[in-house]
């Protein structure tokens, strides 16, 4: 009797630890998945292993392997992960990968707020925007789902990438900042931008996706081959993942070098001057330039800065066949002033004004000036 009364009083304390350990497993579960009503609720996929630890009031459920997680639109997937009841704060660690409808991020370790659905994440951040084909990377990232926004920092690097996944450019700074719904990135302090011939400096940039260009501010600069543009803001247009054409507005200058490698000393270097610029390319060069306002142009030969070519007009248009200037139309108080060396014995200048000019060259020298309105001309020959 003894014996059976004792067999029931096990198995009776069987039942109930049984149910004891079900309700705290239940228990932990819900503060995982909260009601709808509340919240929408933390789905978790698998993990390999659940502990459940309440001290002092601190609620805290680890999961540990293989761990999937959804959460408002979100799959997160790591090696192992922490919530924080009280905080509403998940720790990812570990081959951290988070997918949301049009961003990914990779990183080592990942703080996820559920409230708001900011992210935070550390160590070999990758962010990946799939419908705006770019990426950056960095030392460290935030990212708020709700608007699609991030910034990035530790040497964050911004890739536009094509429809193969090749990098087409690259925006380098000390902060990057990506915002997905507006379309646009921007690159803080210490900006540098590449992207096939071209690079570009400056201490602000904001690349837009949708028009597809590039706005440089504070103290822009840009080399193009062995040609640079400067001034007060320069925009950089795209077009088919390649530099279409740059505009250069306030103070706008243009430096170009025409080298000669058979002879070095006879290199000619271009400065242009002007309020607005233009630069056009095609398959990679310039091949057009326009000056606008206050168009101020010059010239000379590497071995020879006195003998110094000028152009003036309130308009000019360059023409350029390979790295050369093939023509030049000035329009508006247009004036001329280059030197000619024919021979040993005949060199001197030739000055001419006018409403506008045309100026053709032939081997890397002027062939022709068609001047017209108010034409005005002399013929210096030097001794």
């Amino acid at each position: 009797m003894i014996a059976r009364f004792i067999d029931f009083a096990l198995f009776h304390n069987h039942i109930q630890m049984n149910a004891i350990i079900a309700v705290l497993i239940i228990g932990a579960c819900a503060f995982f998945v909260r009601s709808a009503e509340k919240d929408e609720p933390l789905i978790i996929k698998h993990a390999d292993r659940f502990d459940y630890v309440n001290r002092g009031g601190v609620q805290v459920q680890k999961l540990m392997g293989r761990v999937e997680m959804e959460h408002k639109g979100a799959l997160v997937t790591s090696d192992s992960a922490i919530h924080f009841q009280r905080e509403e704060r998940i720790d990812f660690s570990g081959r951290v990968h988070m997918l949301f409808k049009t961003q990914s991020i990779d990183a080592d370790k990942v703080t996820y707020f559920k409230r708001d659905t900011t992210t935070f994440a550390k160590g070999n951040v990758v962010i990946v925007d799939t419908e705006q084909r770019a990426r950056i990377t960095g030392g460290e990232g935030r990212y708020v789902n709700t608007n699609e926004e991030s910034t990035v920092r530790i040497n964050p690097v911004f890739t536009r990438l094509d429809s193969s996944g090749k990098d087409t450019m690259t925006i380098v700074s000390k902060v990057m900042k990506h915002y997905g719904r507006g379309k646009k990135a921007v690159a803080i302090d210490s900006v540098v931008m590449t992207q096939g011939k071209t690079r570009a400096t400056c201490g602000l940039a904001e690349y837009f996706k949708q028009q597809d260009r590039a706005v440089l501010l504070d103290a822009p600069r840009v080399r193009h081959d062995k040609n640079t543009l400067e001034g007060d803001t320069l925009t950089l247009f795209f077009k088919n993942n390649k530099l279409d054409h740059i505009m250069v507005v306030g103070k706008a200058v243009a430096r170009m070098v025409e080298e000669k490698p058979r002879n070095p000393d006879s290199t000619k270097i271009s400065i242009l001057n002007g309020d607005t610029l233009f630069a056009f390319l095609d398959s990679g060069a310039i091949n057009r330039m326009e000056i606008r306002s206050r168009a101020i142009g010059i010239s000379y030969a590497l071995h020879d800065s006195v003998r110094i070519n000028r152009l003036t007009g309130k308009y000019m248009e360059f023409f350029f066949s390979g790295n050369a200037v093939d023509s030049v139309h000035v329009s508006g108080n247009a004036t001329s002033l280059y030197f000619y060396e024919e021979a040993v014995s005949d060199r001197g200048k030739n000055e001419t004004s006018g409403d506008s000019l045309n100026i053709y060259f032939a081997e890397n020298r002027v062939a022709r000036i068609l001047a017209a309105g108010g034409v005005r001309g002399a013929y210096l020959r030097e001794e």
